[in-house]
């Protein structure tokens, strides 16, 4: 979703996907696998916020719906980063973090 183009207003753009357990098997482990890269913040046992020390205005949020994998929502803020640099990111994230986005396209 492409959000209104405002210099006052942060956001960019939203994603929402879908996401599996693959390596990893709960947020804790994904925790585990990304930490050392990434700052992360479990508001509840069911979500997990992520993002990086070097592009904080890329958030990214898992919310765990079973025991399968729930949605991932990325929030994008960086006025530079186009609809097909964030779903990069998506997958590199997918592969670090030991999960599988499942209606991700692959480019």
């Amino acid at each position: 979703m492409k959000l209104p183009i405002d210099p006052v207003f942060p956001i960019k753009h939203v994603y929402i996907y879908k996401w599996e357990f693959d390596d990893s098997k709960s947020l804790k482990e994904i925790v585990n696998r990304i930490k050392k890269h990434h700052y992360c913040v479990m508001p509840k046992d069911d979500m997990l916020v992520v993002t990086t020390p070097v592009k904080p205005t890329v958030i990214i949020i898992l919310i765990q719906k079973n025991g399968k994998g729930g949605d991932l929502i990325v929030i994008n803020m960086d006025k530079y980063y186009s609809k097909i640099k964030v779903e990069q990111g998506v997958w590199i994230f997918q592969n670090k973090s030991g999960i599988k986005v499942v209606d991700l396209k692959y480019l």
